[in-house]
């Protein structure tokens, strides 16, 4: 899917959140139905808009869940080797479990302990929340920048073709104008031929 750029999709693609109306209409050429179209960033800066805005979707989602435990991936396009692109999916809910054990093994380095003021429980909502705003944000990233590559791409390649357009034109237009100059010169020639022969003839016509 060259136009995908990045969706998320949860519980077996009940429920599906597209970025860009390519997107979309690829999704409908499927018979995929999008709940939610968003408008694709413009720039750099709009990515961390992006990403609030999946995360509002995503706080919508476990709210509209019965059990509260949704399954979301997240599908979006990612550079590959020769200019090539493919779409990559990742897990963004549940979280890997190994995320956990990963931190809980870590020593901790410093002397003083960190200190915080929130519950435990509203600190790791906090904690896991920055957690998907930074991963969904890095695809949205990735995703732009697959297709401002394959953007750049098709402009080197057009500019490509129109230099050797332009190089088949001026070569056209040189062999033109060496025969228009050839013409020429042979006009010139077949006229100075022509008038020796006409002064010749003058020259041996007998006086009256």
């Amino acid at each position: 899917m060259s136009c995908a750029w990045l969706a998320l999709a949860a519980n077996n693609l009940r429920y599906v959140v597209c970025v860009g109306a390519q997107l979309e209409d690829a999704l409908i050429g499927q018979r995929i139905r999008a709940e939610t179209t968003l408008l694709p960033p413009a720039s750099v800066d709009g990515l961390a808009r992006l990403a609030g805005r999946l995360i509002a979707v995503l706080d919508g989602m476990r709210s509209d869940a019965s059990s509260g435990a949704i399954g979301v991936s997240s599908v979006f396009t990612q550079r590959a080797d020769h200019a090539q692109q493919h779409a990559t999916t990742q897990r963004v809910l549940p979280l890997d479990p190994t995320i956990s054990k990963g931190f809980a093994q870590k020593p901790w380095k410093s002397r003083s302990l960190p200190q915080f003021r929130l519950p435990p429980d509203r600190l790791l909502a906090a904690l896991i929340r920055s957690y998907l705003f930074a991963g969904l944000y890095r695809a949205a990233a990735e995703a732009m920048v697959t297709e401002n590559a394959a953007r750049l791409a098709r402009m080197q390649q057009a500019e490509r073709s129109v230099d050797e357009q332009l190089e088949d034109l001026t070569g056209e237009m040189r062999l033109v104008r060496q025969s228009e100059i050839t013409t020429e010169l042979l006009d010139v020639i077949i006229g100075f031929e022509a008038l020796k022969e006409r002064v010749k003839r003058k020259q041996a016509k007998p006086d009256a």
